[in-house]
């Protein structure tokens, strides 16, 4: 039986033998509200174990690994695997910046870096460590979507026009509480397209993921990775909230 998630424990290639009972260096990322945890997530439609453990590692550290052992039998529907990675396990080079506060400044990095005007305009992002900002967001929590500022995979995201009054004030103590690890946009309507569910072809929210590759020279892939949200009115394509993948098709 498939599991429905995968986590991984990952050590040093020097400490691939040891085990996942044994003492010594492992990776665990911050979760804004969970606290400190091991890195992984759900499975795509149609992904392999492997392959959804390798993609959420590096999504989620930045690392690649390879997989030695898998535990099946801890969780019901979940497997662990013992992963190695070459980096050495020092804290100051296992940190992986990750922060929502640079959609911010990301029009203004376009023309200090680069000497242009974007071609396409950053989505409004208010910043709850500002004073003013802050106020504004907590006086429109009802019209803004708030997203913790360090998080990924979809955790932790506040869709306000969709939320109920209590899901907006315990948001609203928590910026107050920690402003610096919030951020607020307006919502922004994705897209629709068919897809097929479990009974019927219906419409479902989705993007489109671009790639930049850089060396040498950089430039945009062909195509890209469509993302979409299964969960019927969801606006959320992350893989770890119940999202998926649709083939993207591209007209030469």
């Amino acid at each position: 039986m498939m599991p429905k998630f995968v986590l991984a424990w990952i050590t040093s290639t020097s400490e691939r033998n040891q085990s996942m009972q044994s003492r010594g260096h492992v990776v665990f990322v911050r979760h804004p509200e969970r606290g400190w945890e091991i890195p992984g997530g759900h499975l795509n439609f149609g992904e392999s174990p492997e392959d959804a453990l390798i993609r959420e590692v590096r999504e989620e550290t930045g690392l690649e690994v390879e997989i030695m052992t898998w535990n099946k039998e801890y969780y019901s529907n979940g497997w662990v695997a013992h992963a190695v990675t070459n980096t050495t396990p020092q804290s100051e080079s296992w940190n992986i910046a990750d922060d929502k506060v640079v959609y911010s400044y990301v029009n203004k990095m376009i023309v200090y870096y680069l000497g242009e005007q974007p071609i396409l305009n950053q989505v409004e992002t208010y910043l709850c460590h500002d004073e003013k900002q802050r106020e504004y967001v907590l006086e429109n929590l009802s019209k803004l979507v708030v997203k913790p500022a360090n998080a990924s995979g979809g955790y932790g995201i506040m869709i306000g026009p969709k939320a109920s009054d209590k899901e907006r004030g315990e948001v609203a103590e928590k910026i107050r509480q920690n402003p610096r690890e919030y951020i607020a946009q307006p919502l922004e309507v994705l897209s629709t397209a068919p897809t097929i569910t479990d009974k019927n072809i219906e419409p479902r929210h989705l993007d489109l993921r671009p790639f930049i590759l850089s060396g040498k020279t950089n430039y945009v892939t062909t195509g890209g990775l469509t993302r979409v949200a299964l969960r019927k009115g969801s606006t959320i394509v992350n893989s770890s909230q119940g999202g998926g993948s649709k083939d993207t098709l591209i007209v030469d």
